[in-house]
């Protein structure tokens, strides 16, 4: 059930992604000396941004966004860990783009933005 495995992989990279992300604004809100609600929503949209502007880069398997997005680090559901080999889609079968982890997890990020 190709459809099963691609969508975990694609929520769990956007949790990851988003939760560094946040981590960084979080970070970054903490060091500035304003206020502290204003400086997280503030990083919020400045790293949905940037996040945006990766996904605008494409997806290819070339650039630097679609070799992170690999097999390789992502394992889905069969892998042994995080940072096992996982295994390989059959020929034909669809897969997680970086553009799309990148689109979700700044919508992800905005959405926090508008809340906090």
């Amino acid at each position: 059930m190709w459809i099963f495995r691609e969508l975990f992989r694609l929520l769990y990279q956007i949790v990851v992604a988003t939760a560094i992300a946040s981590a960084m604004a979080g970070l970054w809100a903490l060091l500035s000396s304003g206020d502290l609600v204003h400086d997280l929503r503030l990083g919020y949209f400045l790293f949905g941004s940037l996040l945006l502007l990766c996904a605008g880069a494409g997806g290819s398997r070339t650039t630097v966004q679609g070799r992170i997005m690999g097999y390789t680090w992502f394992t889905g559901l069969r892998g042994y860990g995080v940072f096992s080999g996982g295994f390989r889609p059959r020929a034909g079968d669809p897969t997680v783009t970086a553009t799309a982890v990148f689109v979700g997890s700044a919508l992800a990020l905005f959405a926090l933005g508008a809340v906090v």
